[in-house]
């Protein structure tokens, strides 16, 4: 289910349009569901990285044509990644493996280019993620630069992806 965090900014309203993957701004709020921001975004001193990388673990040939997918489908049509994006594959027993799985599938590509893609793998592929995770897609005002992240049981999921605390929240996806 996706939450839309209305911004106020320039006397406008910011939000995210789901469908497109582009933001868009209004005079007036969207009428959606409008959440409270959880305690790890408004204070993100509060989560805690992974502090060891996960051991290695097999995979078969299929993730790494999905995360391969995941990068085509961001490039060259949103709404494919919208659809993938509520997929349960529930294969890997935490949000640390599925990170670990896509970084060892795309290695030798830029990986602050794969944010949405890595945070679809992990929402999609992580047992834990329905219930203790969220991801996020959030805007570095007044750039309008765009990152996706993904937060599990107060932990962000990648301990390389120190840039998400400067981004404000658009949408949020939970379970």
């Amino acid at each position: 289910m996706y939450i839309n965090c209305n911004i106020s900014y320039n006397n406008n309203y910011l939000y995210y349009n789901k469908w497109l993957g582009v933001t868009i701004y209004s005079k007036y709020p969207k009428n959606q569901e409008v959440s409270k921001l959880p305690k790890e975004i408004l204070t993100p001193f509060l989560v805690s990285l992974h502090s060891t990388r996960p051991r290695k673990i097999q995979f078969s040939h299929f993730f790494r044509a999905y995360a391969i997918f995941l990068i085509w489908a961001s490039e060259h049509c949103y709404f494919i990644v919208y659809l993938l994006s509520h997929l349960r594959l529930n294969i890997f027993s935490d949000a640390q493996q599925a990170s670990w799985v896509f970084q060892q599938s795309t290695k030798g590509k830029e990986q602050k280019l794969l944010c949405l893609p890595r945070s679809v793998f992990i929402a999609t592929t992580s047992k834990r993620f329905k219930e203790h995770g969220t991801m996020y897609i959030g805007i570095f005002l007044p750039s309008r630069n765009m990152h996706a992240w993904v937060i599990e049981d107060n932990l962000q999921t990648d301990e390389w992806d120190n840039c998400w605390i400067l981004y404000q929240p658009l949408i949020m996806m939970r379970g």
